[in-house]
């Protein structure tokens, strides 16, 4: 076979190749090159790779051609030669001693990029340029061959680059596919992060000069809007209050009008929350609302300061669409959680699109009347979306779906199922081809991980905050709380580090806690690999996962399944617990305070004033104290002297130490992390 090789045709493994072309064209090739369907191959000098098949079909690979682009005697648009011949084509060159490298991003030029990207496009990456975007990028490897798969994640598209810096073998899953916006700018970032390791990297591409950095963006109607919140509080009628309506209307207009798209959907749901707390709802909490103001505030404050690490514009996703049309989709389940509130039911399903491993989710909400005849289950199995699909089978199957539209925080709209633009099938549960950092393998690199991103309440908004999937070694203890009607479990990772598994019984989940156990109970004695898919949270007992799906050869979705006893052999023994650790201890503390704040307003604060104090005194003694101006000592030092001052002139003075407070908080659980991590270091 004559030289040159191609590089971009030998770094194609049989995963890439399902991924660019679809699993069933992939699984023909290997079929019929096996009886002995194979081409005579013939490499030009300029390297277009020319495949004459036994049936005089022709198929031929122009340098830098993607699979699409390549001609074919057959016909057409995507077969099963183009697929053969690269197959057959790497698996000749496998006896040469001297293969070539990867094309490199580092030495990918604007000339070059321009020549791989289809000019139409082109307009769309100088205006992304010019505004200013962050992409994170990463790098895994095959599971086969373990070649290199970059990745690039946009706000609104995800893309994979399956041979380097040759974009003809590059993915998209934006209605374009190839050679769009998406990958020239995926590959700008990934010129800027050439050494990437097991880490996930943000990359801020056309950032603005540094007297452009401090945006021309007016604050006033959002600080007001978390004054009229905490001005009268919750208890005394602000979230009915007209001036908390005209002041989130006002917030969520100027939003919109300037774009920025992840501080629109912390508004959208600081609107849903106060209509939670309006319809008394069992799934309030004042703690979100908490946790929606430090997003809010800390997004503005990096708008205030011009932003030093994070550009003011990615923080508030200015420029991000808030809806984007997807291209064919091929999805599995992650699981599924069903909330109750009365008779009011809401469902999250959790998918992933193994190919650009990206997390999406759908929902669903219904209402039902009393019915003695009808389970929940059977409620459960009622409900459709797209018109005619089940949602109770998509969660236990697999979807492919050309309907697909994708919100920027992850939800999924599916538009109407006809003319076979989507369709449901079983799964079997093979997490197999799931890839960090959605799935967790080790503990300690998902907290490096965790430690080198920026702060959750600053990164782009995610409708599945905080869900992966645990892949488990071992199964340590299982055991049940009677009194809490908790299940509970320690698993361990590859690692051998502990995670906790904690699951509470809930009346629209009657099957939950039986399909947990029978799993937990049989993974000892199975071959199969265990995967727990859920919520993972850090607590006084350590890092825990709720689960929505378990695998071990087969899917199980404890939210869709029926009780049948399996709880009944889990040994009784009373939940974990764990004294906490005191700065832990104290941050809870400050949240539970501010709660009671949201709850009766600023106008009311004489329980809240002495929490705060006892407060301050024990930040001095657990060594929270901080630098003198910007500890936590001195900031709740000066919220004090506001509370206790003559609120006369107005709250504006409070509120900004209120905000100075959020935003500590914010960035103290984004370190907390790294103080003690000794505590889940092993079993």
């Amino acid at each position: 076979m004559a030289a040159p090789l191609r590089s971009d045709l030998l770094s194609l493994t049989p995963e890439a190749l399902a991924q660019l072309a679809n699993m069933g064209l992939l699984k023909r090739a290997q079929r019929e090159l096996a009886a002995g369907y194979t081409p005579e191959l013939d490499v030009q000098e300029d390297g277009t790779l020319i495949a004459r098949f036994p049936d005089q079909v022709r198929t031929e690979f122009p340098p830098s051609a993607g699979l699409k682009e390549a001609s074919c005697s057959c016909g057409a648009a995507l077969c099963r030669h183009r697929i053969a011949t690269i197959l057959h084509y790497a698996s000749a060159a496998s006896t040469e001693s001297d293969l070539p490298q990867l094309a490199s991003f580092a030495d990918l030029s604007e000339t070059e990029l321009r020549r791989q990207t289809t000019a139409s496009f082109w307009p769309a990456v100088e205006r992304e340029l010019r505004q200013g975007i962050r992409i994170e990028v990463e790098r895994s490897l095959s599971t086969e061959q373990q070649k290199p798969i970059y990745t690039a994640r946009l706000p609104h598209a995800t893309a994979r680059y399956y041979a380097g810096a040759d974009l003809g073998f590059a993915r998209c899953d934006c209605q374009a596919q190839q050679r769009c916006e998406h990958i020239a700018l995926g590959a700008l970032a990934l010129q800027r992060a050439p050494q990437l390791g097991e880490a996930r990297l943000a990359i801020e591409l056309g950032e603005p000069r540094a007297d452009e950095r401090k945006l021309d963006f007016a604050l006033a109607p959002f600080i007001d809007l978390i004054a009229a919140l905490l001005r009268d509080g919750l208890a005394h009628g602000a979230a009915e209050s007209p001036r908390m309506a005209q002041a989130l209307s006002s917030a969520l207009r100027l939003s919109r009008e300037q774009g920025c798209t992840w501080l629109s959907l912390s508004l959208e749901s600081l609107e849903q929350w106060l209509e939670l707390y309006l319809q008394r709802s069992a799934r309030f909490a004042y703690l979100d609302g908490l946790r929606l103001l430090r997003e809010i505030s800390l997004r503005l404050a990096v708008v205030e300061s011009g932003g030093a690490d994070l550009s003011p514009r990615s923080v508030l996703g200015m420029g991000e669409a808030m809806e984007t049309a997807l291209d064919r989709l091929s999805l599995i389940s992650l699981g599924l959680r069903v909330l109750g509130d009365g008779k009011e039911r809401r469902a999250t399903l959790a998918v992933v699109d193994c190919d650009t491993q990206t997390l999406l989710c759908l929902q669903k909400e219904w209402q039902y009347e009393n019915n003695a005849g009808s389970s929940e289950l059977a409620r459960l199995d009622q409900q459709r979306v797209a018109g005619t699909l089940r949602f109770a089978r998509l969660a236990q199957g697999s979807l492919v779906t050309t309907t697909a539209r994708r919100r920027a925080n992850g939800e999924l709209r599916l538009g109407q199922s006809h003319a076979g633009k989507a369709s449901v099938s079983a799964h079997n549960g093979d997490w197999s081809a799931l890839r960090p950092p959605l799935l967790i393998e080790d503990q300690q690199r998902y907290l490096r991980q965790q430690a080198h991103a920026a702060p959750r309440e600053l990164q782009a908004r995610s409708a599945l905050p905080g869900f992966h999937v645990l892949r488990v070694s071992q199964v340590v203890s299982l055991g049940y709380d009677p009194a809490a009607q908790r299940l509970h479990a320690l698993l361990a990772d590859a690692s051998g580090a502990g995670w906790w598994l904690l699951r509470d019984h809930a009346s629209a989940t009657p099957g939950a806690l039986d399909a947990i156990a029978r799993v937990l109970l049989d993974a000892p004695d199975s071959p199969q690999p265990l995967y727990v898919a859920g919520v993972i949270r850090r607590g006084n007992e350590g890092l825990s996962i709720e689960p929505w799906a378990l695998s071990l050869g087969r899917l199980v979705v404890p939210d869709a399944s029926t009780a049948d006893g399996s709880l009944s052999a889990v040994t009784l023994a009373n939940a974990p617990h764990a004294a906490a650790d005191p700065q832990q201890h104290c941050l809870a503390a400050v949240d539970e305070a501010l709660c009671e704040l949201l709850r009766d307003g600023l106008r009311r604060p004489r329980t809240t004033l002495n929490r705060l104090k006892e407060l301050r005194r024990r930040a001095v003694e657990i060594g929270l104290r901080g630098e003198p101006e910007r500890g936590l000592e001195a900031i709740l030092e000066r919220l004090l002297a506001e509370l206790q001052g003559d609120a006369t002139t107005g709250y504006e003075s409070t509120v900004s130490a209120l905000r100075e407070l959020l935003n500590w908080l914010a960035l103290a659980y984004h370190a907390a992390p790294t103080l003690d991590l000794e505590s889940s270091e092993g079993l």
